[in-house]
């Protein structure tokens, strides 16, 4: 239910400002619905950011003041550190030379 209120908001600022697509007016009519669901849940959860490399949901986003995350934003992750590898070569086990 607050989902819907907000994509509601979300709608009607669009349109008081003369935007019926708002921050994505090259996308289309269903895109631009879509776009502002997924932002209208975020904001109905409490999320402050939305990850993200779609341009178009990354302006709904902003213009909605949340921030939006795309993968060139986050951190390299950390370098595994290497481990120690044994060295020394492994003697294969030799088979017994009795006569049974």
């Amino acid at each position: 239910m607050r989902a819907a209120v907000e994509a509601a908001a979300l709608e009607r600022a669009a349109r008081l400002q003369g935007f019926k697509r708002g921050a994505a007016p090259d996308a289309t009519w269903d895109k631009v619905k879509f776009d502002r669901q997924i932002v209208a849940i975020a904001k109905a959860v409490g999320a402050k950011a939305i990850y993200t490399n779609d341009e178009q949901l990354a302006r709904h986003t902003r213009a909605a003041n949340l921030d939006a995350i795309t993968l060139e934003d986050l951190p390299d992750p950390p370098a595994l550190p290497q481990i120690e590898m044994r060295l020394d070569p492994i003697e294969p086990e030799q088979p017994d030379d009795k006569d049974d």
